[in-house]
């Protein structure tokens, strides 16, 4: 018998919350922040009790064949001030 295995991605973007994504092992996800997608954002991951691990700086984040390891939380963040 073939089991599905979910991975949960939960992606915040400072105090406005989390969103909660669920696709099966396999899937592709592309992750959109809530800052918007004008000029370049900041990916970090997190995994449950450890530390933000930097991912990219773009737009938007994807994930192609999701696996079970890739469960975590993930950050968006803007840089604020002068260029």
């Amino acid at each position: 018998m073939k089991r599905n295995l979910f991975v949960i991605l939960f992606i915040t973007s400072g105090v406005f919350g989390a969103d909660e994504i669920v696709s099966k092992e396999g899937e592709s996800v592309s992750l959109r922040c809530s800052l918007g997608t004008s000029g370049a954002l900041y990916w970090y991951r997190q995994y449950p009790n450890r530390g933000l691990q930097y991912l990219q700086y773009q737009a938007t984040f994807a994930i192609t064949e999701l696996k079970l390891a890739d469960s975590a939380l993930y950050h968006c963040a803007r840089r604020v001030g002068a260029q």
